[in-house]
């Protein structure tokens, strides 16, 4: 069974080299996007997990207004 996928699939690669490079390329790209994306989500929802009490911890953000400084929390 499986060599006659690894059959069909030489003979489509051999007919149409275009597309199938295009489509490897694509797949490939699309691939490559999604584990970047899983990466990046999984390590911004282990930020400070590291810490004891992590559920305690704040972020102070602030924003320069002319001469006053406003803190957002």
């Amino acid at each position: 069974m499986l060599r006659n996928y690894l059959t069909t699939a030489i003979r489509s690669f051999l007919k149409n080299k275009t597309t199938f490079l295009v489509n490897l390329i694509g797949l490939s790209l699309a691939a490559a996007t999604c584990i970047v994306i899983i990466t990046y989500i999984l390590g911004e929802l282990k930020y400070d997990k590291f810490h004891e009490n992590y559920d305690l911890i704040y972020r102070l953000t602030g924003q320069l207004n002319e001469s006053n400084f406003i803190f957002y929390i």
